[in-house]
């Protein structure tokens, strides 16, 4: 385990999560829970996890240059990093992978904040105090003199005091924090308020203005995440601090798999057994959502065949996997409805085009009728597509970036 102030290396990184044998007690509810769970993304560290190297090595780095910040004037600076993708892309994952990783510090401190929560410097400094260890008396002095009061000697009740600006209490308690690598995890990042008034400056802050304190804001969002945090004042992340999550290799996404049915109790002969992972991990298009969808719908399936792929059909499985992927479009459709029409004819252009992007401004020719005939402007239109996962944004361009989702689209 690695000790303050020393990296975790790759090596080190490809050992962090040994495979250990599960016992057949656990065996029943790994699957019954994964059944459960279906395609939605697991709370905490995901057992499944397998790939994003790059992603992880970014964070590491990030987190080492952070922590070799000792209160020498530099903490602070550009300390954010940014991971963005559409729904499904494995956000969440990462992010829990890079928190399990940075607990291995003794000197890191993992905070996670809600996008919220940012709006506001109390609630921070409240959950940044909390997980550094900062005494609860402290914490109420701090507390009663942020609102506007004066902590005397026991016995004297307290008095009136000027409030600070939010840099300014930000500042003071810097001191508290500096013997501790602090990594804030802000998940849904796209959802900072950008209208709370304190927002700005306590990102501000965050990302350049602080000076004793080693803290790495690290976000995960959708596309248009990098425009929130620039009308937040991070107008220019450096490029190895922002990386938008494409698939997983094939070969990662069977690896995946593999732990699945290792971890679920999946018997057959190994030949068999290989050909399915082979089959249900192509189907996944290396698309962590569309993975974990095709896993439930095999590991349902042989359920009730004694959880022998040899008794299973995996002629089945594929056509349900399929079937459960034409659901997820239409239920990522299903709130923006009314651009359907422009959805495809926005996939039909990038086929036209066999290019994997579209500038803002040809999205904005396709979509103008459209948008007229609803009296909706273009930046909702295109938050929404967002969301929902039809469109995804790189450096002001904009693709369909779900696998197959482009060949749902254009189906009669």
């Amino acid at each position: 385990m690695p000790g303050s102030g020393t990296a975790l290396n790759m090596d080190q990184l490809a050992l962090a999560k040994p495979e250990t044998p599960v016992r057949s007690s656990e065996i029943r509810q790994n699957r019954e829970n994964y059944i459960r769970a279906g395609d939605r993304a697991r709370a905490g560290p995901d057992p499944y996890f397998v790939g994003r190297e790059s992603e992880i090595a970014m964070f590491l780095q990030a987190l080492e240059l952070t922590a070799a910040n000792n209160g020498n004037g530099s903490a602070g600076k550009d300390e954010t990093l940014l991971v963005q993708g559409p729904p499904g892309a494995g956000k969440t994952a990462l992010l829990e992978e890079c928190a399990a990783l940075a607990a291995q510090r003794p000197d890191c401190a993992v905070v996670r904040v809600l996008p919220e929560e940012l709006g506001s410097a109390r609630g921070l400094i409240e959950a940044i105090d909390r997980a550094v260890g900062v005494p609860a008396p402290t914490r109420l002095g701090r507390a009663l003199h942020e609102r506007g009061w004066q902590v005397g000697p026991v016995g004297v009740p307290p008095s009136p005091a000027r409030p600070e600006s939010m840099a300014a209490l930000m500042k003071t308690h810097e001191g508290a924090w500096k013997d501790r690598v602090i990594l804030l995890l802000v998940d849904e990042a796209q959802n900072i308020p950008s209208n709370a008034s304190q927002a700005r400056a306590v990102i501000s802050y965050l990302h350049g203005a602080c000076r004793k304190a080693r803290i790495l804001l690290a976000c995960c969002g959708l596309g248009n995440t990098q425009d929130k945090l620039a009308e937040l004042g991070v107008s220019r992340l450096a490029r190895e601090r922002l990386t938008t999550l494409q698939p997983l290799a094939v070969e990662q996404a069977e690896e995946s798999l593999r732990r699945v049915f290792s971890t679920c109790g999946v018997a057959g002969a190994a030949g068999e057994r290989q050909r399915w992972l082979k089959t249900l991990a192509s189907l996944s298009l290396g698309w962590p959502q569309h993975l974990r969808a095709i896993a439930a719908v095999a590991l349902e399936h042989l359920a009730a065949r004694r959880m022998n792929v040899s008794d299973g059909s995996l002629d089945a499985v594929a056509q349900a996997a399929r079937e459960a992927r034409e659901r997820y479009y239409d239920q990522r459709l299903s709130g923006v409805a009314l651009w359907r029409p422009a959805y495809r004819e926005i996939a039909e252009a990038l086929r036209r085009a066999e290019a994997p992007h579209l500038r803002l401004d040809r999205i904005a020719e396709i979509a103008r009728t459209h948008l007229a005939r609803w009296n909706e402007p273009l930046h909702t239109f295109i938050a929404n597509s967002l969301r929902a996962g039809v469109l995804g944004a790189e450096n002001s361009r904009y693709s369909i970036p779900i696998p197959s989702f482009a060949d749902h689209l254009l189906r009669p």
